[in-house]
């Protein structure tokens, strides 16, 4: 159910003409994130290209995985 939420909206953003690299999904859980990203490359709406989906994940800092990489961070 949450990953078909992030992809309907995923997917209305990149229609509504932003880019991808203006897009960005945080999770807490590495887990999450890969039901995301597969749901995402199997189920779109719209070409797997459009998508780019890994390029949108961040992790937060102090969950799972720590915060590298995180929002704002490099």
């Amino acid at each position: 159910m949450e990953a078909s939420n992030v992809e309907k909206v995923v997917s209305k953003l990149i229609k509504a003409g932003m880019k991808p690299d203006q897009i960005g999904i945080i999770t807490p859980y590495e887990g999450q994130r890969a039901h995301i990203i597969q749901h995402m490359s199997f189920s779109g709406s719209i070409s797997q290209k459009l998508y780019g989906v890994s390029q949108y994940f961040r992790k937060g800092e102090g969950q799972e995985g720590g915060g590298e990489g995180g929002v704002g961070g490099g």
